[in-house]
């Protein structure tokens, strides 16, 4: 099962900033379905990587980031295209299985 959870930007940093150890963040940009396919494969990757300069400009991780674009092909709600202007941040840990 997987769990999840929606936090604001301000709560994700409190909760990176308090993280020690190893650890590394992937950052997944999404896009809805309007505009041409190519145009929201770039705006997705630039979705992930504005959340991903926005961290390391607040200092609040230390952490490998890597920032990805999913365009439209995978979506966090199927049902309202307009959900899937998002990013969400994962947490690998070296050792840990899913």
């Amino acid at each position: 099962m997987r769990e999840t959870a929606v936090m604001s930007i301000a709560e994700t940093r409190i909760l990176i900033g308090a993280m020690v150890g190893e650890g590394e963040f992937i950052i997944l940009g999404f896009a809805d379905t309007s505009g041409s396919s190519p145009d929201n494969q770039k705006l997705s990757k630039s979705r992930a990587e504005s959340v991903q300069k926005y961290l390391k400009d607040q200092g609040r991780t230390n952490h490998k980031t890597y920032a990805f674009g999913l365009g439209v092909s995978n979506k966090l709600n199927a049902a309202e295209s307009r959900k899937n202007r998002a990013a969400e941040i994962w947490l690998a840990i070296p050792g840990e299985k899913p």
